[in-house]
């Protein structure tokens, strides 16, 4: 939560910070937090990624971010929550990876997650580019591109997601930018979290883009495993 809100803008003491995610992370509540999270991607996530992944039949099995992050946006906080909206690529995640918003709060207009709608043809550093297409969807319950050469005037409009609690955003954010934009205007706060998700038939690992990445993008670091059983520790 601290980290949540020093993205939003909040300033914190560096004792108050340390102290606080020494806490968390010894703290009974990190792991009650971890257990329903682990629990909402097996029984909400998994099926639907599972029985949509084109070209394959369902395996029962999907890579999931470890830990997800959480996000605050304040009443009246003119810094958006984790800077400006950026897609997935731009962090040299891999292509088949989908982004999950759900929202703890009611998420409305400029208090919500925003994310463009439609690709953008951009240019690459390879010389390839993004394909234009439709790359997002709301429901109840349910390669690297290098995209900084993109002019924000010509960029697609970031829209918001407009949720209650208990309804959640799936979309391709690997080449949709997003994130929380402007002033929070609503008067009230929004608390929510987003993760990353894989197919299993799809899931690259990328040594490569690993080490170019502040995350640590491998199995058994940022992201897991999870069947229809539960969360595997290892892949066997």
């Amino acid at each position: 939560m601290a980290h949540a809100l020093l993205c939003c803008g909040t300033s914190l003491p560096p004792t108050t910070k340390r102290d606080g995610a020494n806490h968390w992370l010894r703290s009974d509540a990190r792991k009650a937090f971890l257990l329903a999270y682990e629990d909402f991607v097996r029984d909400v996530i998994l099926p639907r990624v599972d029985a949509a992944t084109p070209g394959h039949a369902p395996c029962g099995r999907l890579v999931y971010q470890t830990e997800p992050t959480i996000r605050v946006s304040l009443p009246g906080q003119a810094r958006p929550p984790g800077g400006k909206a950026r897609s997935s690529s731009e962090h040299f995640h891999q292509n088949g990876e989908l982004s999950v918003w759900v929202p703890l709060t009611s998420s409305m207009e400029s208090g919500a997650m925003h994310s463009q709608r439609e690709l953008q043809a951009v240019a690459a550093a390879d010389g390839d580019c993004c394909k234009r297409g439709e790359g997002s969807s709301s429901s109840n319950g349910g390669g690297s591109c290098d995209c900084e050469g993109e002019k924000e005037a010509d960029a697609p409009q970031l829209l918001p997601f407009n949720l209650s609690a208990g309804e959640v955003a799936m979309f391709w954010g690997h080449r949709l930018r997003y994130g929380f934009v402007g002033r929070n205007e609503t008067g009230h706060s929004v608390v929510g979290i987003d993760f990353h998700v894989v197919p299993w038939p799809l899931y690259k690992e990328s040594r490569q883009d690993g080490k170019r990445s502040s995350h640590s993008l491998r199995l058994g670091s940022y992201y897991s495993v999870m069947d229809s059983r539960g969360a595997e520790a290892a892949i066997s």
